[in-house]
């Protein structure tokens, strides 16, 4: 069988003017995953990433220590299909049904992106709204339109790299999500619950066969534990 490795990428700037680019905490968590993985002896066929920023540097940063210990990686794809479901346009579209459901969360959100226990409140309620349906839609991505693109993109990638091949995937925590929910028949809700618990840089491993995926491991971030006695462990 062949390996799916998928990477969350380190940690991002919450809070700042561009969320997606990644932190000094992030870059670093990066090059510790990538120090890890060398040290395993783990090399790679392919290397895929999302479009956007954090995804594509958090790869790039990888790429990187593996070129200074002299080993080559592929040159690295980008698949549209792997990017994380657009959070900002959810809260947009559901933050208004929910405050006139519930007007006490109007004080988080007027700290939603200034305070993370705001957000986190906040971005749950929203998010669990938008897997089970219940609003207006207006254009936005439905949960099923985004699990059916990362399903799509993770056929095509099984399908460009056959038996025996070891595959790096660089992408998202909604994405990894997604593809374990593929692979084990996971409601939209346990998924999504599942999402808020992956780990910034952390390893979600899967086997698969043709069209068949099969999760081996879920969220590994030893490389974290193990340095900085678990400070660098985050989830946004």
């Amino acid at each position: 069988m062949s390996e799916l490795y998928c990477i969350r990428h380190g940690q991002a700037s919450f809070g700042k003017e561009n969320y997606d680019v990644l932190s000094p905490t992030g870059t670093r968590q990066s090059a510790l995953l990538a120090s890890h993985l060398h040290a395993l002896g783990a090399r790679f066929d392919a290397l895929y990433s999302g479009t956007l920023e954090r995804q594509r540097y958090s790869a790039a940063a990888f790429i990187d220590y593996y070129t200074t210990q002299g080993v080559e990686l592929p040159a690295p794809v980008t698949i549209p299909g792997l990017d994380e479901y657009d959070s900002k346009a959810i809260l947009t579209a559901i933050l208004p049904g929910l405050v006139r459901e519930d007007p006490t969360l109007a004080p988080d959100i007027e700290a939603l992106f200034t305070s993370r226990k705001s957000f986190q409140r906040v971005f749950e309620r929203a998010m669990l709204r938008w897997v089970g349906g219940g609003f207006e839609s207006n254009g936005l991505e439905s949960w099923n339109e985004f699990q059916e693109r990362v399903k799509h993109s993770l056929t095509r990638i099984m399908k460009e790299n056959g038996a025996g091949k070891r595959v790096i995937v660089f992408t998202s925590g909604g994405t990894i999500s997604a593809s374990v929910q593929y692979a084990t028949g996971l409601s939209g809700e346990e998924t999504m619950r599942l999402c808020w618990q992956v780990v910034n840089s952390s390893v979600t491993r899967f086997k698969y066969s043709e069209e068949r995926l099969t999760l081996a491991s879920f969220n590994d971030y030893c490389h974290l534990e193990m340095n900085d006695g678990g400070a660098l462990i985050t989830y946004r």
